[in-house]
């Protein structure tokens, strides 16, 4: 009884040992998946579009103040009559300009960072699967 009491020890420690091995080499294999499929392109987006993102929206926040101010030195203009004392460089057609570009600019990179996350929900909807 005692051999055998010893030999089923054994075995179950045998076969405890082989789980933790396998769950190991599973722990190992999710943790290099992960840092190869979600970590990166994380790390890309913060260290690049994240950065022209930004740049981009400092960039469109000072054309919008620009554009205001324009717009309200033409309605003073217009109100005081005197449309002719205002300065061609004053009135906000290169504003506009410059504001739909950089508008439209930002637009493209933002559609680029939505699919990206969309990728990466579906990396972790299959990942929960």
């Amino acid at each position: 009884m005692s051999t055998c009491g010893v030999v089923v020890k054994g075995s179950t420690l045998m076969k405890v040992g082989d789980c933790e091995r396998r769950l190991g080499a599973v722990e190992r294999e999710f943790i290099q998946t992960s840092a190869i499929s979600f970590l990166t392109p994380l790390r890309n987006f913060l260290e690049g579009d994240w950065r022209t993102i930004s740049r981009e929206r400092r960039l469109l926040e000072n054309l919008r103040l620009d554009l205001d101010a324009c717009k309200t030195r033409v309605k003073k203009a217009k109100a005081a009559e005197a449309k002719a004392a205002v300065s061609p460089d004053s009135f906000p057609r290169p504003h506009i300009f410059s504001f739909i570009r950089s508008n439209k600019s930002t637009q493209c990179v933002l559609v680029s960072t939505i699919t990206n996350c969309l990728h990466i929900d579906h990396l972790c909807s299959a990942r929960v699967q």
